[in-house]
């Protein structure tokens, strides 16, 4: 099990660039490389703005944009950055810091930590989004990142939140303590029942502002954001942060 993030969460910060996961080391150090991070991002010029030592693995994340609007973009279970970084390259164009990451084996505190990276980079306001599994740990987030985040976008989530080499948690736990803006997006007959779960989790937040909004057919997570409902999701995703991140 991952010790407290003051031990150290490795973080890789670029801004198109790339880094290879770190091998342990008294000091902090950056070391470019020519690979491509996680298959997907280009190596660049630019180079890690903060690189820290983890006991036991690392995790990566890349941060794209900058100023005060700050997205936390969390992937799908088996995923990694390349699900978000389409996405994630719209909103930085647009004016949003954003932040993509590999979870490891603390998501929890990891994503906490994370939200206080773009706080550390100027975002005065930071949104958790996530899909499926990366929607349960962007909940909890949103039940106990301190200082609060301005809101939760949770895509195709599920009812157990799965972190590797542990039994799950339900999410409804954390989903009683969320009491920020919330907006859960599912597709009707996704075969995890994730429109289902979205209402149940609905019902037990306190959150005084929640929407649900369920669109037809099977899409799971980040598909729906360019599948047949991009008509209907990519707007309503894309108003929440507008709303939540002013």
């Amino acid at each position: 099990m991952r010790t407290a993030l003051s031990a150290g969460v490795a973080l890789i910060v670029l801004l198109g660039a790339c880094a290879e996961h770190p091998a342990p080391s008294a000091a902090p150090s950056v070391k470019p490389s020519p690979s491509r991070l996680d298959g997907c991002v280009e190596p660049g010029d630019g180079v890690p703005a903060e690189l820290r030592e983890s006991e036991i693995t690392t995790v990566t994340a890349i941060r794209l944009g900058s100023g005060a609007r700050g997205v936390v973009l969390t992937p799908e279970h088996g995923g990694n950055i390349c699900q978000w970084l389409p996405f994630g390259r719209e909103l930085a164009a647009k004016g949003y810091q954003v932040l993509i990451w590999d979870p490891g084996l603390d998501p929890v505190a990891e994503i906490g930590h994370f939200a206080g990276v773009l706080r550390g980079a100027g975002a005065t306001h930071v949104v958790l989004v996530g899909a499926s599994n990366g929607a349960n740990i962007a909940t909890f987030g949103a039940a106990g990142v301190s200082p609060a985040v301005d809101g939760l976008a949770w895509l195709s989530g599920e009812d157990t939140l799965y972190i590797a080499g542990r039994s799950g948690r339900p999410v409804a736990e954390a989903a009683a303590q969320v009491a920020v803006p919330v907006l859960f997006i599912a597709a009707q007959d996704d075969p995890m029942h994730c429109a289902d779960v979205a209402a149940q989790l609905a019902g037990v937040m306190p959150a005084k502002e929640k929407r649900v909004v369920v669109v037809p057919g099977t899409e799971h997570g980040v598909a729906m954001l360019s599948g047949v409902s991009k008509s209907i999701v990519l707007p309503a995703l894309t108003d929440f942060l507008t709303v939540h991140t002013a």
